[in-house]
């Protein structure tokens, strides 16, 4: 939003005030209506879409149809939690890796919260639940909807969506 004369100044902090205000307006406008997502999942719908797509804008529809408290996606490249941040959903996306460079890259992506998490060979579903609840992020009953590949190790993978509800 900062160019120009509004980048350097007498009023840096006035500036990014204004800046958040505006932003923060047209986030809520932007939920209310509807307005850029539903030109997004349009075009989306008249491409050639991969697996990948089909299972992020399922997630997208997930997260508007039920009440969702959080997204959790391992990743080996950052794709899928970068495929679904496009929507901009309303909750979180924990994005779980093992690679530490992904989640430092994850972070600049919407609503992306990236966790870097060896996790050597255990279920990414019972490492997310424990996470999540040991953290006191997620509570008994809340609705998750957990992504992942078949092929653990392969990049690109993501095939399966659940929705899972924390026991």
């Amino acid at each position: 939003m900062l160019s120009g004369e509004t980048a350097v100044g007498k009023y840096p902090i006035e500036t990014v005030l204004m800046m958040t205000g505006i932003a923060s307006s047209t986030e809520k406008w932007r939920n209310e209506t509807g307005w850029g997502t539903e030109l997004l999942t349009k075009g989306i719908d008249e491409l050639t879409m991969s697996v990948s797509d089909v299972i992020a804008l399922q997630v997208y529809q997930a997260i508007k149809r039920l009440k969702v408290e959080h997204t959790v996606t391992p990743t080996i490249s950052g794709q899928t939690p970068r495929r679904i941040s496009r929507f901009k959903p309303d909750c979180w996306i924990f994005a779980m890796s093992r690679r530490q460079e992904i989640c430092e890259t994850l972070a600049l992506s919407y609503g992306v919260y990236p966790i870097y998490s060896p996790n050597k060979g255990g279920s990414w579903e019972q490492t997310a639940s424990t996470l999540l609840k040991g953290n006191q992020i997620a509570s008994v009953g809340d609705l998750i909807v957990f992504t992942e590949g078949q092929s653990p190790g392969k990049p690109g993978g993501t095939n399966m969506l659940k929705i899972l509800q924390i026991e």
